[in-house]
């Protein structure tokens, strides 16, 4: 009889133990399977990414992440703003972004996002809540670029500029893509690029524009390029 007087309370802290973990696990799947929304969004004072950035100066890579994110709840950022950044930070080796502005658009939406350490420009338009669920419209590498050698337009840029080089575009949080949602329900983000003589300062030479395109899941189908522009020349 006294056996099973403690036997019993340890099997009931066994279970309920148990049924804690599954209740973490499930919890945990289901904040990773949340959508980024205007809740995302954080605007520091002045002088507070000034103040984050001297609370760690020291730290580098990850390290420097995780001081940011660790920072944030200080200076008003929400849950879900934190959450993003240490998102975007676990995935991207360390860089850390911060949401600006949110638009919700339809399966997939836009995000204002800023780096606070790039090293040359710092706002970016991400495409959000699509698979993949996160993608920076200036990762160069997503775009056909092969394709856009061959247009006449480009041949003839590149006749005339041998450096002419593709850049990001100007993503300032008071202008938006061209969005469109198709009869299916299909999505495309039209965007464009400048083409600059060899560096990023130089002159604009030319214009190169792609389309996002996205399956009424809001899956990435592929990136098109749409046409290539050579600068109108200045006025005499």
């Amino acid at each position: 009889m006294s056996w099973i007087r403690v036997k019993l309370p340890v099997a009931l802290l066994i279970v309920g133990l148990a049924s804690y973990v599954v209740f973490l696990e499930v919890e945990a799947s289901s904040v990773s399977d949340e959508q980024v929304s205007a809740s995302a969004v954080w605007n520091p004072q002045a002088g507070d990414l000034a103040q984050i950035s001297q609370a760690c100066q020291a730290a580098q890579g990850d390290a420097y992440s995780r001081c940011f994110v660790a920072q944030m709840p200080s200076y008003g950022a929400s849950v879900d703003a934190v959450a993003f950044t240490q998102s975007y930070a676990d995935s991207s080796q360390g860089t850390v972004a911060f949401l600006q502005d949110f638009r919700a658009i339809d399966a997939v939406d836009l995000g204002y996002a800023l780096l606070p350490t790039a090293a040359n420009s710092n706002q970016r338009w991400l495409l959000l809540n699509g698979t993949p669920s996160v993608i920076d419209v200036d990762d160069l590498k997503l775009l056909p670029q092969a394709e856009m050698m061959r247009d006449p337009v480009f041949v003839a840029i590149l006749k005339r500029y041998p450096k002419v080089t593709l850049f990001g575009g100007d993503r300032s949080p008071d202008a938006i893509p061209v969005t469109e949602t198709l009869p299916d329900t299909s999505q495309r983000f039209v965007l464009d690029y400048p083409l600059k003589d060899q560096c990023r300062a130089c002159a604009v030479v030319g214009q190169a524009t792609f389309s996002f395109e996205f399956d009424p899941t809001g899956r990435l189908v592929g990136v098109r390029l749409v046409k290539v522009a050579a600068a109108a020349a200045p006025a005499k």
